[in-house]
């Protein structure tokens, strides 16, 4: 059954809509029916449509999850059955387990439409700090809130907002002066942005992705790698007098943690606990979206919500979902990463979803929505796979 790309982009854009509501504070959270039943319902209208495929690199990531859930002795107030199936939900829609024509189509749309958002929120929110709108105190720790429900999303959001500025310049702009000035000053607000925001993850994040980037464009020209990284270096050493003054947050932050003798003080205890529950559940974890309470004495988690902070993707599935679990993610996530890096088809696309997944290797380590199903992080993440899988077809769509 043929699909109706029209009607693709309108799902599309309603999903986009809700989701925006997720990251935008000056519009109402959206409820969380009318987040999940969104997704549901798209996921019936398409997944029938055309020929279904299975990719099996997801499948045994699933069955880790089950068997966590199986083998968890956690307390009921996690809601591990109900955080299960919203997982599912939005797993089934953004990520590549299963496959058809339709599916593939929207999710591009819909990764498209995403990540023009984020830079509609990284630039006004700019905006509005110049403007004073928006302001960070002195010695703040927490950053700049902007358009954004949180500093260390809005550093997320400018981050790779930047990586997809810099694909729009190299991609798009051909010769013209004022197009390439556009999307230069884009990428600056974008890097501004970011460190305002005041996430180091995210700002390391952010260069990892654009090295990333430029080692994917001079894949086989290593000296014009090399070349073009010791520019970039020059020109940020020489314009430091100009962006200094917007990163006095995560200038109190480093200082606060040299107080506390850990450039990680914030994490340390945090991935302490992650550690711990691995050395007590090493083979199926200690249960998917949960904690053993018996165990942590650091991590905060709320017994009326089931809400968990686990302070990093990477340490949360070792100690959630075991060694099984880990190793399948990577399993998964590093055959994206070798795929997108072998493409051929397209320069720019696939070197843009090669810094994307760059920059989520490092963020990674500090955040922990890997498998939260209600966190636009997550659902943007797993977006990033499909598409990364399917770059050929995101490369027609930009022409």
């Amino acid at each position: 059954m043929q699909y109706n790309p029209t009607t693709i982009q309108f799902y599309a854009f309603v999903i986009s809509a809700v989701m925006f509501g997720m990251i935008f504070n000056l519009v109402p959270f959206p409820s969380h029916g009318l987040y999940y039943g969104s997704f549901i319902v798209v996921l019936l209208l398409l997944f029938f449509k055309g020929e279904r495929e299975l990719n099996f690199y997801y499948v045994p990531f699933v069955l880790a999850i089950i068997l966590s859930l199986l083998f968890s002795e956690s307390s009921f107030f996690f809601q591990q059955g109900n955080r299960f199936f919203a997982f599912l939900i939005i797993f089934l829609v953004t990520s590549p387990l299963v496959t058809n024509p339709s599916l593939i189509a929207f999710r591009i749309s819909l990764f498209k439409l995403l990540s023009f958002l984020l830079v509609l929120v990284t630039v006004g929110s700019f905006i509005g700090f110049v403007l004073g709108i928006y302001d960070t105190e002195d010695g703040d720790v927490t950053g700049l809130y902007g358009m954004s429900r949180h500093s260390m999303s809005l550093s997320q959001f400018a981050g790779l907002s930047v990586i997809f500025l810099l694909n729009q310049y190299f991609s798009i702009v051909k010769k013209k002066f004022l197009a390439k000035l556009f999307y230069i000053t884009l990428i600056i607000i974008g890097l501004l942005t970011t460190t305002l925001g005041g996430s180091r993850i995210a700002l390391i994040g952010c260069a990892v992705g654009c090295l990333f980037y430029f080692k994917k464009i001079f894949k086989n020209r290593t000296f014009q790698f090399i070349k073009v990284s010791i520019a970039l270096g020059l020109f940020i050493f020489a314009t430091s007098s100009f962006w200094l003054p917007y990163t006095e947050v995560i200038q109190n932050k480093i200082e606060a943690s040299e107080n506390l003798d850990s450039v990680t003080a914030s994490r340390d205890l945090l991935w302490q606990d992650r550690i711990n529950e691995f050395q007590e559940h090493p083979f199926f974890g200690s249960g998917f979206a949960s904690f053993d309470t018996n165990i942590v004495k650091y991590s905060t988690y709320n017994p009326k919500t089931g809400t968990i902070e686990p302070g990093s993707s990477w340490l949360f599935l070792l100690s959630s979902l075991g060694i099984f679990g880990f190793l399948t993610f990577l399993i998964l996530f590093f055959n994206v990463i070798f795929k997108v890096y072998k493409n051929k088809s397209n320069h720019y696309s696939s070197a843009w979803m090669f810094a994307v997944l760059g920059f989520f290797i490092i963020h990674l380590g500090a955040e922990g929505y890997l498998t939260a199903g209600g966190e636009f992080a997550f659902a943007y993440f797993w977006l990033v796979l499909s598409v990364a899988l399917n770059v050929d077809k995101l490369d027609r769509k930009n022409k």
